[in-house]
């Protein structure tokens, strides 16, 4: 009568790799997570001291967002993209390349082709009494 111990011996070493496995991938998977979060909280910083730089620089005007599209191209790197809104006492307005959309609209669409991991920073003024505001919604493009 041949001995099993070797056969039991085989499945106690098969599910220990099996849970080292599990261990070990949950562990990165977890890791990934909060690599994430750090990186759009990061995101979600720097969208909002662009923000804040146009308007301590004055840049931040209704009249001439071109100013703005360009200053905020040129602070997010290539994979980067952006869409702008502008609101004010009548209402949110879509930037689109630099152009202030005419129409009041409820801007409820993103340019975005993948909707997920989009960082969107808020940044209110206040000139002559009235206030305005700029949402920057940040998003990766890979």
């Amino acid at each position: 009568m041949k001995s099993k111990k070797g056969y039991a011996y085989f499945v106690e070493l098969a599910l220990a790799i099996i849970i080292i496995f599990i261990v070990l991938s949950s562990y990165i998977e977890s890791e990934q997570t909060i690599y994430n979060y750090k990186q759009n909280e990061n995101s979600r910083q720097n969208s909002w001291q662009i923000l804040k730089n146009l308007d301590e620089f004055y840049i931040i005007d209704s009249a001439n967002f071109s100013k703005v599209n360009t200053y905020v191209d040129a602070s997010l790197d290539y994979f980067t993209s952006f869409d702008l809104e502008y609101y004010n006492t009548s209402g949110c307005f879509p930037v689109d390349n630099g152009v202030l959309g005419s129409n009041y609209t409820k801007c409820e669409t993103i340019n975005a082709s993948i909707k997920n991991n989009i960082i969107s920073s808020f940044y209110t003024r206040s000139t002559s009494g009235v206030s305005e505001s700029v949402r920057i919604y940040i998003w990766r493009k890979i």
